[in-house]
């Protein structure tokens, strides 16, 4: 063999992939970049809706602890459950004791002023209160048992995003006296 031989036969081309590898590999990498994609996107999603249960429990929560501060009985009216006249017609800065708060609800969430809290729009934020037995605060009863259980609940348009609930005494008000 002559030196032109052995070295046109050292210097053979390397084997080149074949059109059907690069169309499987293409495949293969779409097929992961895609569940890649859809992994980010699930991720994002899953986020927003943990981020926005967390503002929705602090909007209940403000809310809960604005009722849970004012008084068990009007101090004008006595018992009773539910706004007075002279209350429903205005903001929650006139009301005067918590089932004052019973049946309030705002689309969107308001502050004790009235004034539009930023960044809600389609949320709203109710509340309800009522008579529960001493015995078992989960049962609701027809008439003062000196118990008011609170509830708060904020939905985004009709998802249900969070729930607080808390309870006010009569002995509560006699203790803080």
């Amino acid at each position: 063999m002559s030196r032109r031989d052995e070295r046109h036969h050292r210097a053979a081309p390397a084997r080149a992939f074949s059109l059907v590898e690069v169309v499987v590999a293409i495949l293969v990498l779409s097929a992961l970049l895609a569940a890649s994609i859809n992994t980010v996107v699930a991720s994002a999603a899953m986020q927003r809706h943990t981020a926005d249960r967390a503002r929705a429990r602090v909007l209940a929560l403000d809310l809960l602890n604005e009722a849970r501060g004012h008084p068990y009985d009007d101090p004008t009216q006595g018992s009773g459950n539910g706004p007075g006249a002279d209350e429903v017609t205005g903001t929650r800065a006139l009301f005067d004791d918590v089932d004052d708060f019973n049946g309030w609800s705002a689309s969107p969430p308001q502050r004790t002023d009235g004034s539009v809290i930023p960044g809600f729009e389609g949320w709203t934020r109710a509340c309800t209160v009522e008579y529960v037995s001493l015995a078992d605060p989960n049962t609701a009863v027809g008439s003062d048992s000196g118990v008011k259980r609170i509830t708060v609940t904020v939905h985004r348009g009709k998802q249900p995003m969070a729930t607080a609930v808390a309870l006010r005494t009569r002995g509560l008000d006699k203790h803080l006296d």
